[in-house]
């Protein structure tokens, strides 16, 4: 490294966290930031889905299909109307192409999602688009807070309005790319569902399985991998670029490239750092996050058994009991989530200030945030 090592790296961050959200310490400046971080994408979020079982319409064509690969072999052999004999292996995708594929692979799917496919898939596009566009313009503007130790969102949010618009457009290009090809991927994957043996016959052996998905299965983890990498370097190096030089997302690639070229061992170790924080930093905010999860679950406990014991065990008033815990059960839920949110919030406030001291202590003419203030604040 040209000036600090890593490990003064992280003490500088860690004690910019501190001093941001720390000194003073102030609830409206937690919210603010809170929000800006949210909105940035920056608050390491993981989003849950669940799967519906197959519905009717589903099951029969599921059943269909399946009478059809059989050959309907429950016919009457005196009516003398055997099918040809089927394959034990098929060949691929059947005759219907690549749509009737596609609406066979989504058959357990209820039936108003394909009666309302185009209104679901414009309004999915649509939210899609409105958060990656938010995303790409406040982090701008929580890269602004963390530099300057504050939390003003217009200012900011319309300071870098070209350059969050020329990131979002870049995001759009590299989205739609990633799921092109994770598409043709899955693609991939359920046309060699033919490859299965006939009911009947003998199981395929869990080595032939992997063979058959292992092509589709590393192409969707390098798309992950190079895309993990790439949204890194943008993120962490190529923003500030762009943010400190007031140019576009084409400009500011290249100059990160120019930077790259002669900082590279530098650049990948940085990242191989940010990880190795990242799993531990990650570990203790789940750890506090439970930790905070459960004192605020015994706090809900002893208040609702008291009111309940109350209203309901000694005045028979179950109803206001219920009144009462919707009462004040549900800005308690909104001011858990809050909290369980803000648990985050010092983590991310560190990552963002570790990549803007490495981009200054790299020497290449872009300092955020200078080490020298550092230096004469810890002084």
């Amino acid at each position: 490294m040209p000036h600090a090592g890593f490990k003064s790296l992280i003490a500088r961050s860690f004690g910019r966290m501190v001093l941001i959200l720390f000194k003073p310490f102030s609830y409206k400046k937690w919210a603010k930031l809170i929000l800006i971080a949210y909105l940035a994408g920056c608050l390491g979020f993981g989003g849950s889905s669940s799967s519906r079982g197959s519905s009717s319409k589903g099951r029969r064509a599921e059943a269909a299909r399946s009478e059809q690969v059989l050959g309907l072999e429950s016919q009457d052999p005196a009516k003398g109307s055997f099918p040809a004999e089927e394959p034990l292996f098929l060949d691929g995708p059947q005759k219907h192409g690549i749509a009737g594929d596609i609406k066979e692979a989504l058959s357990f799917l209820p039936d108003w999602f394909f009666r309302y496919f185009s209104v679901i898939l414009v309004l999915g596009l649509g939210l899609v688009i409105l958060f990656t566009w938010l995303s790409a313009r406040f982090q701008f503007v929580w890269y602004r807070a963390v530099v300057d130790n504050d939390a003003k969102i217009a200012e900011p949010f319309q300071t870098y309005k070209t350059q969050g618009n020329s990131l979002f457009q870049f995001y759009l290009i590299a989205y739609a790319v990633g799921a092109a090809v994770i598409a043709l991927a899955a693609y991939w994957a359920w046309s060699r569902r033919g490859a299965f043996p006939l009911q009947g016959e003998a199981q395929i052996s869990p080595v032939e399985m992997i063979k058959l998905y292992m092509g589709p299965f590393f192409v969707v983890l390098l798309v992950v991998l190079l895309g993990s990498v790439l949204f890194f370097f943008v993120q962490h190096l190529v923003l500030p670029i762009m943010a400190e030089g007031n140019c576009l997302f084409r400009e500011g690639w290249r100059k990160f490239s120019l930077v790259y070229q002669s900082r590279r061992p530098s650049i990948w170790l940085f990242l191989i750092v940010s990880v190795g924080l990242g799993i531990v930093g990650g570990l203790a905010t789940v750890l506090l996050s439970f930790l905070v999860l459960f004192i605020l679950g015994i706090a809900a406990f002893l208040v609702l058994g008291f009111i309940y014991l109350l209203l309901t065990v000694l005045f028979k008033a179950k109803i206001l009991f219920w009144i009462v815990a919707i009462i004040l059960g549900v800005p308690y839920l909104l001011a858990s989530i809050l909290i369980l949110t803000a648990t985050h919030l010092p983590l991310a406030v560190f990552f963002r200030s570790f990549s803007l001291y490495f981009l200054s202590n790299l020497n290449c003419g872009i300092c955020p945030l200078p080490l020298e203030e550092s230096d004469a604040g810890d002084a």
